[in-house]
C-alpha cells in the first residue's frame, strides 16, 4: 500500500493508517505463540525486531507454562494499543510526506475488503479492551492513555481522509456526467453545419425572389416596348403619299403636317420603352447567372454540410455510446466506495467512543460503554449525488439527398418564385474518391476518403509505376503502389549496373578483399554464369 497502491473510499491516506494498525496483529500472534512477553517489547523503543529478541529469549520452561505464571511484565490489551499508538504516530508523518501526491489522485474506488476488515478488527479490540476495563477486569494507567492519544490520532486520519475521499469520490461522479454532456459538441458542430447550409439555401432563395421580380419587370417593360412596335398608330393619310391621282398638293401638305406631329412624340417612347426593355433584360439576365452561381453553392454546399453532419453525427453516437457506458461503470464502483467510506466513518466513531471509556473515570465507563453499543452515527454527508443519464440528444441528418425528385420539389418546385425564376439543373453531390478507380499509372491520394470526386484530377496522383529511372537505377518492386514521380522514391540502384560500373584492377581487388575482416578471398569471373551467379548474390544481400 505504501509503495503506491491506490484506494480511495477509505483512500491509499486511510489505508495506509488501517494496513500499519493491522500489521501489528502478525507481530502480536508471533508473541502469542511463543507463549511469552518479556521486556524488550514494553520498552520506548519497541519494534518488530525488538519483538523477535524477545521471543526468542524467552526461556524454554517459560514458553511451555500457563500465561499465567510466564512473568509477563504486559498484558495483551496494553501491548495492542502500544503497538497501535507507534503504528499512528507513525503513519502521521508518512501521510504528511504523501498528502500532497494523494490529493492529485481522483478515484471513485472503493476499499479493498481486507481493509475494512483490519478496521473492524481494530474496533472489536477496542472494544473488548474497554469491557473489560469497564467490567473491572483490567485497568487502564497514565501510561496506556497516553498510548490511546495515538489511535485518537489515527482515527481522525482515516476521518480525515475519508471526507477529502468523497469529494474527490464526488467530483469523479460529476466528472462521468459532464463527459456525457460533452458529447452534445458533436450535435453542436451537425447543427452548425445544417444552419449553413440552410443559409446558403435562404441566399440562394432571395436571388431567385429577386430574380422573378426582374423577371416580371423585364416582360412588362419589354411587352411596353413590343406594343409601341405593333401598334405605332400612323396617320391614316401616309398611305395616299406618293399617289398624286388620290391626293392633291394642298392635302399632301396637311399630311405631312400630322405625320410631322406624330413621328416626334413615337420615336420618342419608342426609344424609351426600347431603352426600358433592354435595361430589364440585362439585369435579369445577371440576376439569372447570380442565382444559378448561387445554386451550384448552395448544392455543393449542401453536399458537404451533409457529409459534415452525417460525420459529426456518427461521432456523437460513438461518443455518448461511449461514455455512458463509462459513467454507468462509474457509479457502479462509486457506490461501493460511499459504501466502503460510510462503514469506516461508523467504526471509527465506535473506536472512538471506546477510547473515551478508557480514559473516562472508573465510574462513568459502565454508561459509557453501554452508550457505544448503541452509537449510530449519520453518515448523509458522505451521500454521494448521483445524476440521472442525460438523454440521447437528436442528431438526423436528412435521408433526401440534392438533386432527388423530392428535394429539388421541397426546395425549388414548390417555392413562389420558381415560375418565373426556374433553376438550373441540379447539381448532385460527388461520391468519395475512396470509390473512383484512377488511370493506369496513378493511384488514390491517401486522404481519398476524405475528400469527394469522380476524376483522376480530383482522386489520384501520379504513381511510380509511370517514372523512367535514370540509368543505373531500376524502378522499385512496389513502383505501381507508392506516388511519386523523382529517383528518390521510385528507384532503387541497379544491382548489374553496380557490379559492372565499379571495376577494379586485380591488385585493388585484392587490397580490397584483404582489408576485410574474417577471411576474404578473390576469384575471377571468367563466364557469364558465373557472372549471374555472383549478381543473384548480390541481388539478394
Amino acid at each position: 500500500l505504501i509503495a503506491g497502491r491506490v484506494v480511495s473510499g477509505v483512500s491509499q491516506r486511510a489505508a495506509c493508517t488501517i494496513a500499519m494498525l493491522a500489521t501489528f496483529r502478525v507481530w502480536v500472534l508471533r508473541a502469542l505463540v511463543a507463549g511469552c512477553w518479556c521486556s524488550s517489547p514494553c520498552s520506548a523503543q519497541w519494534d518488530q525486531a525488538a519483538s523477535s529478541a524477545a521471543i526468542s529469549s524467552c526461556p524454554a520452561t517459560t514458553l511451555d507454562a500457563p500465561v499465567s505464571q510466564r512473568g509477563c511484565q504486559w498484558s495483551m490489551d496494553s501491548m495492542l494499543l502500544t503497538i497501535s499508538a507507534r503504528l499512528a504516530k507513525r503513519n502521521i508523518a508518512l501521510q504528511e510526506r504523501a498528502q500532497t501526491s494523494s490529493l492529485a489522485h481522483t478515484s471513485p474506488a472503493g476499499p479493498a475488503a481486507s481493509d475494512g476488515d483490519h478496521l473492524q478488527h481494530t474496533l472489536a479490540v477496542v472494544q473488548k479492551l474497554a469491557t473489560r476495563v469497564a467490567n473491572g477486569e483490567a485497568e487502564v494507567d497514565d501510561s496506556t492513555v497516553a498510548m490511546l492519544e495515538g489511535i485518537r490520532e489515527a482515527m481522525k486520519q482515516v476521518l480525515d481522509s475519508t471526507m477529502l475521499d468523497h469529494k474527490e469520490g464526488q467530483q469523479a461522479v460529476d466528472q462521468a456526467r459532464d463527459s456525457v454532456m460533452e458529447c452534445a459538441e458533436h450535435v453542436r458542430v451537425a447543427e452548425v453545419a445544417k444552419a449553413e447550409a440552410t443559409a446558403k439555401e435562404e441566399e440562394h432563395a432571395l436571388c431567385r425572389s429577386a430574380q422573378a421580380e426582374l423577371f416580371r419587370n423585364r416582360t412588362k417593360k419589354c411587352g411596353d416596348h413590343a406594343e409601341v412596335l405593333q401598334n405605332p398608330d400612323i396617320p391614316d393619310c401616309m398611305s395616299e403619299l406618293g399617289h398624286p391621282e388620290k391626293t392633291d398638293y394642298a392635302s399632301a401638305k396637311l399630311c405631312v403636317e400630322h405625320l410631322s406631329a406624330w413621328l416626334s412624340p413615337y420615336n420618342a417612347s419608342l426609344t424609351a420603352t426600347g431603352v426600358a426593355c433592354n435595361a430589364t433584360s440585362v439585369a435579369h439576365a445577371a440576376k439569372v447567372d447570380q442565382c444559378h452561381t448561387a445554386q451550384v453553392t448552395f448544392e455543393t454546399n449542401f453536399c458537404d454540410q451533409r457529409k459534415s453532419a452525417a460525420d459529426a453525427c456518427s461521432r456523437y453516437t460513438r461518443c455518448y455510446s461511449t461514455e455512458v457506458a463509462a459513467q454507468q461503470r462509474m457509479y457502479t464502483t462509486a457506490k461501493i466506495a460511499e459504501h466502503g467510506r460510510k462503514s469506516a466513518v461508523v467504526a471509527v466513531t465506535r473506536i472512538q467512543c471506546y477510547t473515551n471509556v478508557l480514559e473516562a473515570e472508573h465510574q462513568e465507563r459502565p454508561a459509557l460503554l453501554e452508550h457505544c453499543s448503541s452509537v449510530h452515527p449519520s453518515t448523509s454527508h458522505l451521500d454521494i449525488v448521483y445524476h440521472p443519464i442525460v438523454e440521447a440528444s437528436q442528431c438526423n441528418v436528412s435521408a433526401v439527398i440534392p438533386c432527388d425528385h423530392g428535394w429539388v420539389a421541397e426546395r425549388y418546385e414548390e417555392k413562389t418564385w420558381y415560375a418565373d425564376a426556374p433553376t438550373a439543373s441540379c447539381t448532385p453531390c460527388k461520391a468519395a474518391c475512396a470509390a473512383h478507380v484512377c488511370a493506369t499509372g496513378m493511384i488514390l491520394r491517401t486522404d481519398a476518403d476524405s475528400i469527394q470526386g469522380e476524376d483522376d484530377k480530383s482522386c489520384c496522383e501520379a504513381a511510380c509505376g509511370s517514372y523512367v529511372c535514370p540509368t543505373g537505377s531500376v524502378l522499385r518492386p512496389d513502383a505501381g503502389n507508392i506516388s511519386g514521380s523523382d529517383e528518390a522514391t521510385c528507384c532503387q540502384a541497379d544491382v548489374r549496373y553496380v557490379l559492372v560500373s565499379e571495376k577494379k584492377t586485380w591488385s585493388d581487388a585484392l587490397a580490397h578483399c584483404q582489408s576485410l575482416e574474417g577471411s576474404s578471398t578473390l576469384a575471377s569471373i571468367r563466364s557469364q554464369a558465373q557472372q549471374d551467379v555472383v549478381t543473384a548474390l548480390a541481388a539478394e544481400n
